[in-house]
């Protein structure tokens, strides 16, 4: 029930930002993508059969097209299914995709505690969720982070959240977490 008021306000209006859904299908390299991390969970290499039927299009509701960044064009965000491959004690995961051209940027890949909210602040676009606790300063109590997009590099940087709470100078949490791109 919360995920989906969440996904509700995602795409809203927010604050004169165009962050409205889209209507157009997602690209086939991104629908792709998304087919095959689901499918992958149950490659099973001592049984192939032992699985669900494989998935040939993304589940609904799984990609959405919003313009989190107001520039007119489908953005795309994953709002992975609730379960054991994209949930843990760190929340469940989101992927966010910037169009640029004709091609993608991941600008944010993490586990958010209750769903990724998109707004505008101080002139920008502005992305902010509830983070498990290590992901804290003080690492005793969740917290929120946010980032701002800098539309010229298209990548997100470190801004307080609309609670105040801070990311730690000598800890500092990127919008893309290390078990999702592979990095050690």
């Amino acid at each position: 029930m919360i995920k989906t008021l969440l996904a509700a306000a995602a795409v809203l209006t927010l604050s004169g930002c165009a962050m409205v859904a889209q209507t157009s299908a997602p690209p086939a390299g991104l629908s792709w993508y998304v087919i095959s991390q689901l499918n992958s969970f149950y490659d099973d290499p001592e049984d192939p059969t032992n699985r669900p039927p494989l998935l040939t299009e993304p589940p609904a509701g799984v990609v959405r097209a919003m313009d989190v960044n107001g520039d007119g064009a489908n953005d795309w965000v994953v709002d992975w299914p609730e379960g054991a491959q994209f949930c843990g004690t760190g929340g469940c995961r989101y992927t966010v995709y910037l169009t640029h051209g004709q091609n993608l940027v991941r600008v944010f890949d993490r586990q958010v505690l209750d769903g990724l909210t998109f707004s505008m602040a101080d002139g920008e676009p502005r992305f902010e969720g509830s983070f498990h606790h290590g992901s804290c300063n003080d690492r005793r109590d969740d917290c929120r982070l946010a980032w701002g997009l800098d539309s010229t590099t298209r990548t997100l940087v470190p801004r307080p959240s609309a609670n105040g709470d801070t990311f730690s100078s000598r800890d500092e949490e990127g919008p893309i977490d290390d078990i999702w791109s592979g990095e050690d």
